[in-house]
């Protein structure tokens, strides 16, 4: 549902700069609210109101357009002439109804008016179309992340395969070194496991003997089972 309410241009005597705001009730009201809960000592007047859609966001797109001009971040006061508070809104909201109730607002020239509208239109779409395009960089940016991303698990997936094929193709082309470097390999291992086995078991074994004949017998069965894989070409490990 389209919330519709009024944004108001106020200005006072006691003040240099307007006040740009909204409201849902009638304008005249809240300014009786403004003023009674004031220590201005003179009462705001209403030079222009507008009765427009989406009241609410609108004001926030008003006072982000007149921002640079603002007294008080934390205030709805604004260093502008009439022109271009009128203006301001004229661009920004889609007004069902308006009306100038001062002398001075209805003096204020329509060319002038009609100049700031136009400038801030401009000045919106720009924005917006910069917003798009930040926004399209953004999702470029993230869509390049993720084509990396995936390019590099397929390379990773790649290189799996090709060391699995290469593994494959290895042994499918040296059976019978693989064969030979078993037959050579197997029978100094088993070797290896028989003495550690008898010293351990025999009459007068011990963990200590078994370890120091596995520690001794280890080192020419190791050198023998690389020296067969060095000598066939064959990787132990594959």
């Amino acid at each position: 549902m389209t919330m519709k309410g009024f944004i108001y241009v106020l200005s006072n005597p006691s003040l240099p700069s307007l006040k740009i705001g909204k409201t849902k009730a009638d304008p005249s009201q809240r300014v009786k609210e403004l003023t009674g809960s004031t220590s201005i000592p003179t009462p705001f007047v209403i030079e222009y109101y507008a009765y427009v859609e989406e009241f609410d966001a609108k004001e926030r797109e008003i006072h982000q357009v007149l921002d640079d001009a603002r007294v008080n971040k934390n205030r709805e006061f604004f260093e502008v002439d009439i022109a271009s508070a009128i203006g301001t809104i004229e661009a920004t909201c889609n007004v069902l109804y308006s009306e100038k109730l001062t002398d001075k607002a209805r003096e204020t020239s329509d060319d002038d008016i009609q100049r700031v509208s136009d400038a801030t239109a401009t000045l919106i779409e720009t924005k917006n179309q910069l917003e798009v395009a930040e926004e399209i960089e953004k999702q470029a940016v993230k869509v390049a992340r993720l084509k990396a991303q995936k390019a590099g698990a397929e390379a990773a997936e790649k290189v799996f395969k090709e060391h699995r094929s290469n593994r494959s193709k290895n042994r499918s082309e040296a059976p019978i070194r693989t064969f030979i470097h078993n037959a050579l390999t197997w029978p100094a291992i088993g070797f290896w496991f028989l003495m550690v086995g008898i010293t351990l078991f025999g009459e007068e074994g011990s963990w200590l003997s078994a370890a120091i004949t596995g520690f001794i017998l280890i080192i020419p069965v190791g050198l023998w089972v690389g020296l067969v894989s060095k000598v066939l070409g064959v990787d132990p490990d594959k």
